[in-house]
């Protein structure tokens, strides 16, 4: 039950040839500990190296299942899934992920991506604000935040949006981000 050892154990037996050592410990081991991530996460890793990519994915899916933002485990699951074009399933697992952790900065970029792909402003709109609750960001993001709201004529919280890259922009030093914040400021309160 030394949890900080798996991984060595696992390096070694890949490194001395021994991986079907390996690979019959950890299943053992998710066997008698289900709840174990770290188990499931190197199970997987050897699952994946032995080209049983179905099976690491199903070690994946229950990691998921339990902690659903789990970026080692999330992103390579989404980038799979985006190559083999199944966006609706990668979606649904980045809305599992952001419903679990509102402020998983990651996950939130990735749901801008998505939904700006998409030519979802409204959404995009949702998940920027996420984003920028998620973490210090670039006065761009309220800049693009202010722009996407402006489109869809909301421009009582385009305001807010450009105020808040103003001040971002101040914070950062960032003048030439503060002067466009100003300007599209201006030009919506006239």
């Amino acid at each position: 039950y030394y949890f900080q050892t798996y991984e060595m154990l696992a390096r070694l037996w890949a490194a001395t040839g021994q991986a079907g050592n390996a690979l019959d410990f950890f299943a053992a081991l998710v066997d008698r500990m289900p709840g174990s991530s770290t188990a499931r996460h190197i199970y997987a890793s050897l699952l994946e190296a032995k080209g049983d990519t179905a099976a690491a994915e199903a070690q994946w899916r229950a990691i998921l299942r339990t902690v659903p933002d789990d970026e080692a485990v999330l992103a390579p699951l989404l980038q799979r899934l985006q190559q083999r074009g199944k966006p609706d399933e990668a979606l649904a697992l980045m809305l599992a992920a952001q419903a679990y952790n509102p402020r998983n900065f990651r996950n939130n970029e990735r749901l801008v991506a998505f939904y700006d792909a998409r030519g979802d402003a409204a959404n995009m709109v949702k998940y920027m604000r996420a984003l920028a609750a998620s973490g210090p960001v670039n006065a761009q993001l309220y800049l693009d935040l202010g722009g996407a709201l402006e489109k869809l004529g909301r421009d009582d919280e385009a305001r807010i949006a450009y105020r808040a890259a103003e001040k971002t922009a101040a914070g950062q030093h960032d003048a030439a981000a503060g002067a466009a914040a100003a300007a599209a400021w201006r030009r919506l309160t006239r």
